[in-house]
């Protein structure tokens, strides 16, 4: 079980920087390949605007950082308890 809980955390916490990585690379090549920055600079700050919320309501919820460690630590803890709870 243990196991099955620290694959689950490493794999939400590789689609967290896949989703970071992707929207790195997509912004940097819609800026400067696909459109220019008058307009993509408006979806840069709804996206910018979208993580501020989404990491405001996961210190709400968890009362913790979003650090690699705390975030790893969490997800780890809650498939722990699913499956213990099963």
């Amino acid at each position: 079980m243990v196991r099955q809980a620290d694959r689950s955390a490493c794999n939400m916490v590789n689609l967290s920087l896949f989703v970071c990585t992707s929207q790195t690379v997509g912004m940097g090549a819609s800026i400067f390949h696909i459109f220019d920055w008058n307009t993509v600079e408006p979806l840069t700050f709804i996206v910018t605007s979208w993580w501020l919320m989404l990491g405001s309501g996961y210190y709400l919820y968890t009362k913790s950082d979003f650090a690699y460690t705390s975030v790893f630590g969490h997800f780890k803890e809650k498939k722990f308890n699913k499956l213990v709870n099963e």
